[in-house]
């Protein structure tokens, strides 16, 4: 039947067949059949075997030997077996040899890999991170340093119990003296207005206090009472999702509650109100930074920006209502904000990235370790973050860990990795804007994200490292709103001293300002013009064009300051139009007009 399947009729192959028709005696028969059996070569190489012992063994008979010489002389059928087969093995064509070699070799490539294999999930489900080392103590000792007497965390978590639950329009909505919300607002400040003295005071000490940590502080909960159920993360590392983080939000309702108040003041006359609710909205912005995170710079940032925008939108409204004490003592408030240096602090990103690395590592105490399981369900790779309760991962998850451990850079790599990434992050906050790079950090990491080995190779740095380049903005944005403000107050003393503006800003050097402050988008003066009689106090923008004060333009054709504010790696592709700075610009809120705020 083989034959029949193969196109050959004759048999020529059948060893059993060929071995019949010899007729040899039972002895030689049996020698035949088992060396061409045991030489375990291809049917037609078998075939020829026997049909070379079938020609032997009948050469023999008919020299007159019996069979049962022939068969004594012929030796061990194995033996004869392996010398006949290696002997054809070695005439078979070069084709078959070299695919034989190369199967071989795929072979010992597999067996080798799978003892690696097995090694590195040895060594990765045995590994223990070791966690040597406290970050977070480091992180919260400005805070804890704040002696408990004088800890402004208290006060504020007091004055917000106090203040309930705040209206929408409190809260989230750009509401004005005389829009339609405003009485409601109004009436809202007045009700609570002990609360707001107590936020004013607690504005005004040394610290917050605020010991961050895993778990809401007790204390607090009469403040949060639904989150006395938040677990304890403990577990996930201490980075800014882990550690509670709460307090933010709750100062930046103060702020804005703050602003609206100064407003409130403002409309009423009372300059003496609206300077003390525009200073104790820079010391909350103080406190914000106590703790060293990134989101901790960005929330003072932006309290800081919504004082300073608040300022401009009074004083272009209600001129007269700052005494120039006054305004000499708001100039000095925000000069010396952040003590005199707005900036973007990476302390604590480097510090929850080395924490992140003593829980990834096991530590051979020389600055280096392998890769963990433990590390591993610590990122979230098995099964997504949902899994990082489980102490057994999925098994897809498991048989598939090995490959990141063979992969992932080594504790001394990744780490010196990062501390490439945050030193050239750091060279690059340094500068003022028009000399940033931060596109160049941030491209620095987009290569670990191009390929998959890279990701591999760096998954903490893909997964943990911020947007450099939107970060690094922030500070420089509030720089150029304080700057602002600075000549703005410079403005209207000189309008009062002399009765009319000036016809340029140095004339307000230097009596009025040690220096004209200039455009953190080329370095160059801040713009200033006047326009039928009124100032007009400008930015070039993010196209690096002066477009002579002139605001871009949304799709739907309305004045939208902000835009011009954005930075983008290519000057090109920015929104034309310049960032009016002061007097504030009316931009489109929400569906109605409120004053534009700078930087967005």
């Amino acid at each position: 039947m083989r034959d029949i399947v193969r196109g050959r009729l004759s048999g020529r192959a059948d060893v059993k067949r060929l071995v019949a028709a010899a007729g040899l005696a039972v002895p030689l028969a049996g020698i035949v059949l088992e060396v061409a059996r045991r030489s375990r070569l291809w049917r037609v190489e078998r075939a020829d075997v026997a049909d070379e012992l079938i020609a032997h063994f009948v050469d023999g008979l008919r020299a007159g030997s019996s069979p049962q010489a022939l068969a004594d002389a012929f030796g061990p059928a194995r033996q004869a077996a392996r010398l006949i087969r290696r002997a054809k093995r070695r005439n078979r064509p070069l084709v078959w040899k070299a695919w034989v070699r190369s199967v071989q070799a795929v072979g010992l490539l597999i067996g080798f890999g799978v003892v690696i294999y097995i090694a590195a999930a040895i060594r990765l489900f045995t590994g223990i991170p070791v966690q040597s080392h406290n970050y977070l103590a480091e992180v919260t000792a400005d805070a804890r340093a704040v002696p408990r007497t004088q800890r402004a965390w208290p006060m504020y978590r007091s004055a917000l119990i106090a203040l309930g639950e705040m209206p929408q329009e409190v809260k989230y909505h750009v509401v004005r003296p005389g829009q339609q919300e405003w009485d409601q607002v109004a009436r809202y400040i007045e009700t609570h207005s002990e609360a707001l003295e107590v936020v004013r005071q607690a504005a005004s000490g040394p610290g917050l206090g605020y010991v961050a940590g895993y778990v809401i502080d007790e204390a607090d909960l009469a403040l949060w009472p639904e989150r006395a159920s938040d677990s304890d993360n403990r577990n996930l590392g201490f980075v800014p999702f882990g550690v509670q983080l709460g307090y933010l939000l709750e100062l930046r309702k103060l702020s804005r509650l703050l602003a609206l108040d100064a407003h409130r003041a403002a409309a009423t006359g009372d300059g003496t109100l609206a300077a003390a609710d525009i200073e104790a909205s820079l010391g909350i912005a103080e406190h914000a930074r106590e703790t060293p995170f990134l989101l901790n710079d960005f929330a003072s940032l932006a309290q800081i920006a919504l004082a300073l925008n608040t300022f401009g939108e009074i004083l272009a409204k209600h001129p007269e209502l700052f005494t120039d004490p006054q305004l000499q003592a708001l100039a000095h408030h925000f000069s010396d904000v952040h003590g005199g240096r707005i900036q973007l602090r990476l302390d604590g990103e480097k510090l929850v990235f080395q924490d992140w690395v003593q829980r990834l590592y096991t530590d051979d105490g020389q600055g280096d370790g392998h890769l963990t399981a433990q590390g591993l369900r610590s990122l979230g790779y098995f099964g997504g973050m949902a899994a990082q309760s489980s102490d057994v991962p999925p098994i897809r998850d498991r048989a598939l860990a090995p490959a990141m451990e063979l992969l992932m850079a080594g504790r001394r790599e990744m780490t010196e990795e990062s501390s490439r990434l945050f030193a050239l992050a750091e060279a690059e906050v340094a500068k003022p804007l028009w000399e940033q790079d931060l596109f160049k950090v941030d491209r620095n990491v987009e290569q670990h994200k191009g390929s998959f080995i890279h990701m591999a190779r760096y998954l903490p740095i893909a997964l943990l490292m911020p947007a450099f380049a939107k970060a690094g903005r922030s500070p420089q944005m509030v720089i150029q709103q304080r700057d602002a403000m600075l000549v703005a107050i410079g403005l209207e003393l000189y309008r009062r001293h002399n009765g009319a503006w000036p016809q340029s800003l140095d004339m307000l050097v230097p009596d009025l300002l040690p220096t004209v402050p200039p455009d953190r988008f080329d370095g160059k003066p801040l713009r200033y013009r006047l326009i039928d009689g009124k100032p007009l106090l400008y930015s070039i923008g993010s196209d690096r064009n002066d477009d002579g004060g002139r605001p871009p333009l949304d799709d739907r054709g309305r004045f939208v300051p902000k835009l011009a504010a954005r930075v983008v790696e290519d000057p090109a592709k920015a929104t034309d139009g310049d960032w009016v700075l002061w007097p504030p610009v009316l931009e489109p809120v929400g569906g109605s007009e409120s004053p534009g705020r700078a930087g967005g």
